[in-house]
């Protein structure tokens, strides 16, 4: 990607959330880094340059040189002139544009907007039976995981997921803040230590009841529903702590919860021309009887990622 597109997006990201509700349109050129302008147009007189208007509603701006870029009341992405850009270029926008709208579609659903991302094999496993998955995701999906980090505000996983694999949760590959970490589950002092030495960043857990955990840790005790804590009572929660969006990476339990109760906004898969015949599943549901009854993505495209794809698909009428 285009570093000075990809800078753009990190601000442009920002100076959303910044704006509130008042946002109606920006302006910003990929060939000069600078901070995008919100709500002012101005017309430079470079007709070589890349220029791109992204507007909410309507804006009449007829020149041809200029990229103009509707979002709908739904955040769909409609590109309605592609100026003087790349192929490549109106691809990004296409792929990573939308999810820097997600703090105002935060604040109209008073909850952390989830994406969830995970890469699978064929025939549906996520890992060996020995825990081995570092080969399943291709290089370029692994940039993409990174970059979807840096334009969220939280990582989520589960405590299983943190004993078992003790991941870093941080931005190494693409410039970018490192998203605030979250664990859902019940944390011993040993868990707590491995998330300190990994990093001093923030770290938020919500379980079902208190735990002794270090001073530095956020912990946030919700009522549980039957055995488990509501996963929108777990948005509701973030929301109301600052996180408009998170970003599920697993594992393989916290996810599927999510999914069952329809708590995920945008699912991403990376599927990986491979089929393994045994391991774990990435996600695991309730027995159904019929194929009415599977869960519906009422919206869904398939992005090129190197030499894979990469189903991105939508719940809840939410369009990201």
């Amino acid at each position: 990607m285009n570093q000075v597109l990809w800078k753009t997006l990190l601000k442009l990201r920002h100076e959303i959330g910044l704006s509130g509700d008042n946002f109606r349109f920006c302006q910003f050129n990929i060939d000069v880094d600078e901070l995008p302008k919100l709500n002012k147009f101005s017309e430079r007189n470079n007709s070589t340059s890349k220029q791109v208007v992204i507007f909410l509603g309507k804006l009449n701006i007829p020149h041809s040189n200029i990229a103009k870029i509707h979002v709908d009341a739904n955040f769909n992405i409609v590109v309605q002139s592609t100026g003087n850009l790349a192929a490549e270029e109106i691809q990004d926008l296409k792929v990573y544009l939308p999810y820097c709208f997600l703090s105002l579609l935060a604040r109209k659903e008073k909850r952390a907007i989830s994406i969830a991302h995970f890469a699978q094999s064929l025939d549906g496993k996520i890992a060996t039976f020995s825990g081995d998955s570092k080969r399943i995701g291709n290089e370029e999906n692994l940039i993409h995981a990174h970059r979807m980090r840096a334009l969220t505000d939280g990582i989520m996983i589960g405590s299983g997921t943190l004993r078992s694999d003790k991941p870093r949760l941080n931005v190494r590959l693409v410039e970018g803040v490192n998203p605030t970490r979250i664990v859902i589950g019940s944390l011993t002092e040993t868990d707590c230590t491995c998330l300190r030495s990994i990093s001093n960043e923030p770290v938020i857990v919500i379980g079902k009841e208190k735990q002794g955990v270090e001073n530095e840790i956020s912990f946030h005790a919700l009522p549980p529903n039957g055995s488990k804590i509501k996963c929108t009572d777990i948005l509701t929660c973030l929301y109301e702590n600052g996180i408009h969006t998170v970003y599920l990476e697993g594992g393989a339990i916290t996810t599927s919860n999510f999914l069952s109760e329809s708590a995920i906004d945008v699912f991403q898969l990376h599927i990986s021309p491979q089929i393994f015949g045994s391991g774990k599943s990435g996600i695991c549901l309730p027995q159904i009887n019929e194929v009415g009854e599977a869960i519906q993505f009422q919206k869904f495209s398939f992005e090129p990622v190197g030499n894979t794809m990469m189903f991105v698909g939508r719940l809840n009428g939410l369009a990201v």
